[in-house]
């Protein structure tokens, strides 16, 4: 007589229930709903928050982001040693030139900070704004940069900024209802 299932088809289908059976445990140690938003580790501190996101806007290298040595190399084209293992599919970096930024920079502030001849009014406000200059990624390509800025993750599917901003919106405007 053949077995209903085999040995092997046992074992999955146990394992599965068994990690169902873990999930289930984690989920009910945790907070009843595990996606509810969190306190803050610090209390809040901004009035608000100017997020610009300009695609197809002006370029950083152009405005708070100076690049003294693709200014010294504009015009030249990108070494072979220098594209080994970027991938893109849009650029032939054999006849691509680099390209600088015509514009002078110059530090403002006590913080120092460097910003483009192209703003003379954020410039003399350079010491009550913030300019994050840490992020970095992998890609070369527009595309998965814009991913990484909203979401952290160059590859698409991820939560956004947007998503983020969207549940604090709504969690405010609920707020503001129930004290009406």
């Amino acid at each position: 007589m053949k077995p209903i299932l085999t040995r092997r088809e046992l074992l999955n289908a146990a394992g599965r229930g068994f990690g169902g059976l873990a999930l289930a445990s984690m989920l009910e140690a945790g907070p009843k709903n595990p996606l509810a938003p969190k306190p803050p580790h610090f209390p809040a501190r901004a009035k608000a928050v100017i997020h610009l996101f300009m695609h197809g806007g002006v370029s950083h290298v152009d405005t708070f982001d100076p690049k003294p040595l693709l200014n010294e190399r504009n015009g030249q084209t990108i070494s072979a040693e220098a594209v080994k293992g970027l991938k893109t599919s849009r650029i032939d970096f054999n006849k691509a030139p680099m390209r600088g930024s015509p514009w002078k920079f110059s530090k403002h502030g006590q913080s120092g900070m460097e910003i483009s001849e192209l703003y003379p009014g954020i410039a003399s406000k350079a010491d009550e704004i913030t300019l994050i200059r840490s992020c970095y990624g992998d890609a070369f390509d527009h595309a998965p940069g814009m991913y990484l800025r909203h979401s952290g993750s160059q590859f698409p599917g991820r939560p956004s900024l947007g998503s983020w901003v969207h549940t604090a919106s709504v969690r405010r405007t609920r707020t503001c209802r129930r004290s009406w």
